[in-house]
């Protein structure tokens, strides 16, 4: 891990050069005495991210790396009337996303089963997204979407998980789970009870729209 010594730096000086080292790498060690200190500390607070201190003699080896934590996330389950396969086709296209989450304004597909989201939320950003499906003779189906980028001096990442059980050949369960995992997490918590009551409203005729 690259070590960067800001023994010489002031402290405007220091807090640009912590924050911008954070931006292009996860993790670093920063050289400090005691009055920046309270600089990386503040930082690493910030960025929710985790901090390690080591002193030899009168300098501070402090690093700082990202905080292992478990993602909010949530789920419901909902029912169509309408054939599985019909659902999971549906589905497994993320361009439903628009109807459920308001925040996703655009999507964009760059290649099989990859696409691009553009989101405004508490910032606005482009994420790649990837979608990975099993199906399971004809009754049964996943669809996961998954997306990951690192934002400003953070990394967000978030998804969506869809179970879709065969009730009979004209009724299928849907079990839909979000998760989010990055900054804001209190935030997300709240959007992601909105956007599951939204998929719940909007989801079932989304699918039924597209029976012949």
């Amino acid at each position: 891990m690259t070590e960067y010594n800001l023994l010489n730096f002031n402290e405007v000086m220091a807090k640009i050069t912590i924050m911008k080292v954070l931006n292009e790498s996860e993790s670093a060690t920063f050289l400090v005495d005691d009055k920046l200190k309270g600089i990386v500390e503040e930082i690493a607070e910030e960025l929710e991210m985790e901090k390690n201190e080591v002193k030899e003699g009168d300098v501070l080896k402090i690093t700082v790396y990202p905080k292992m934590k478990d993602a909010v996330s949530k789920a419901t389950l909902i029912e169509v009337d309408t054939d599985p396969k019909l659902a999971y086709n549906v589905i497994k296209d993320p361009t439903i996303l628009i109807a459920i989450i308001p925040q996703i304004k655009s999507v964009t597909r760059m290649g099989e089963n990859t696409y691009t989201l553009r989101i405004k939320w508490v910032l606005s950003w482009d994420t790649p997204l990837t979608v990975n499906t099993v199906s399971l003779k004809e009754t049964s189906f996943t669809v996961k979407y998954n997306a990951s980028q690192k934002i400003a001096i953070a990394k967000v990442s978030f998804g969506f998980d869809f179970l879709i059980f065969g009730i009979s050949k004209e009724k299928c369960d849907i079990k839909i789970k979000e998760w989010y995992s990055g900054p804001f997490s209190s935030l997300a918590k709240g959007e992601i009870e909105k956007h599951l009551a939204n998929a719940e409203n909007q989801l079932p005729s989304l699918i039924i729209q597209h029976r012949s």
